[in-house]
């Protein structure tokens, strides 16, 4: 608790304490405060820091990372020309030619889906539109008294 400037105001002690030392000990509080909130969050961050670290070295990330850098830092003479390809390729991803490759292939295949759903729906719809028709001709001929035109009465 800072009080701001009481002392102008006329106020010589609050609850028997002097001013002066008022202000002394609220501000040291209010560092202090300031102060250990500031520890606790950095003990967070450095506990959520820790437990990442747990994860990627659980998960096996940290070694399959490290075996790459070093085939990397072995490459003394013949340094890759793109070290981000050379650490994909390590780690099994495709190349950026062959990620161009698969988003094109992916796409052919997207438009060819959207097209066959197109289809498959014109045709379901089709066969609905067959099937009450069908059902309206079954039951004005059974009406009349005839047989349908399939044979089965």
């Amino acid at each position: 608790m800072v009080v701001v400037n009481a002392e102008n105001e006329g106020v010589d002690s609050v609850f028997g304490v002097k001013m002066g030392e008022f202000l002394k000990v609220s501000e040291k509080t209010y560092l202090l405060n300031l102060v250990c909130l500031f520890l606790e969050s950095l003990e967070e961050k450095e506990a959520k820091k820790e437990a990442f670290r747990k994860y990627l070295e659980s998960s096996g990330v940290l070694d399959a990372l490290t075996k790459v850098l070093v085939a990397l830092y072995e490459q003394q003479n013949d340094k890759p020309s793109s070290a981000i390809e050379f650490v994909q390729e390590k780690l099994g991803g495709p190349s950026l030619s062959e990620y161009e490759k698969l988003q094109a292939e992916l796409s052919d295949l997207q438009t060819k889906y959207n097209e066959l759903l197109a289809a498959h729906q014109e045709q379901s719809k089709e066969l609905e539109e067959f099937k009450s028709s069908h059902a309206v001709e079954s039951s004005k001929t059974s009406t009349d008294g005839e047989v349908p035109s399939n044979g089965f009465s």
